[in-house]
């Protein structure tokens, strides 16, 4: 299967409506980058569904399919489909597969040490230091300029995004001025994956025992911010009583797109790398 060939299948199905290729064509989106374009995303799941509902067979074939599939995390839409993985069949490892994204590397902590560790010296730059610890301290991440050490343990890329509202007027739009170091829209699709990983895990977490019961395994084996990360989601799902009803759940996605328009390392946390 190729693009051209899921063009010609999903364009031309009333001509023949045969879904033996369906699985095939489904297989092929989720490993393309079109997985990762909302619009495309969309149109994908009502094509495949409405498939399935004409004809029910290609189910089990999807199913097949799903089953081999290492779902690609590289946007929300990876996000989404493990989570649709989970909710229909209650497997567990979907859980396990979306808190491994919280792994990922801290990259604001790391432009943030990198600028640490080689700001110059000197009166003029000592101010200009001060000045933007200062900013930083009153949003919440506080740092040792003398040390040159962070001292926030949380993951700052989920910090940023999801913590940064309840400090900061403006929230992330606003804390990503502060920062002594520029945010590509490519950074900020990064962390926003994070960031969406644990809020539709703490969210999950409060409907949803099996996934509590995930993060709490998880926490007693993982090592640094991330286990921080799955002690906070579990500590708030067991405050709101773990596996209440909730008001529903907006996809990851919408988070996602939220922060993307606002314009494997982990390290122990009080270690300064990583």
């Amino acid at each position: 299967m190729d693009l051209q060939r899921l063009t010609t299948f999903v364009d031309h199905y009333y001509d023949d409506p045969d879904p033996s290729h369906a699985a095939e064509a489904l297989e092929f989106f989720i490993g393309s980058e079109r997985l990762h374009d909302e619009a495309a995303a969309e149109a994908a799941w009502f094509v495949f569904s409405r498939i399935a509902e004409l004809a029910p067979q290609a189910v089990h074939d999807y199913e097949d399919v799903i089953a081999r599939t290492e779902w690609p995390i590289k946007g929300p839409g990876g996000l989404d489909f493990l989570w649709g993985e989970f909710f229909i069949t209650g497997n567990t490892q979907a859980i396990v597969r979306i808190i491994d994204v919280l792994e990922r590397p801290d990259q604001v902590r790391e432009k943030l040490q990198t600028w640490l560790d080689t700001t110059e010296t000197g009166f003029l730059s000592d101010r200009r230091r001060s000045a933007v610890v200062k900013r930083l301290s009153q949003a919440g991440i506080l740092l040792d300029s003398g040390e040159k050490e962070i001292l926030t343990a949380k993951d700052l890329d989920c910090y940023c995004i999801l913590d940064a509202k309840d400090v900061v007027e403006g929230g992330f739009a606003r804390l990503r001025t502060l920062l002594p170091f520029t945010l590509s829209q490519d950074d900020v699709d990064y962390i926003g994956v994070k960031a969406a990983a644990k809020w539709s895990l703490g969210s999950n977490a409060q409907q949803h025992r099996p996934v509590l019961e995930a993060c709490e395994t998880e926490a007693a084996t993982r090592i640094g911010r991330s286990r921080l990360s799955l002690l906070e989601i579990a500590a708030k799902a067991q405050a709101v009583g773990g596996n209440g009803a909730g008001e529903g759940l907006p996809i990851a996605l919408t988070l996602v797109l939220r922060v993307s328009h606002s314009g494997p390392r982990s390290k122990g946390p009080t270690n300064r790398q990583g």
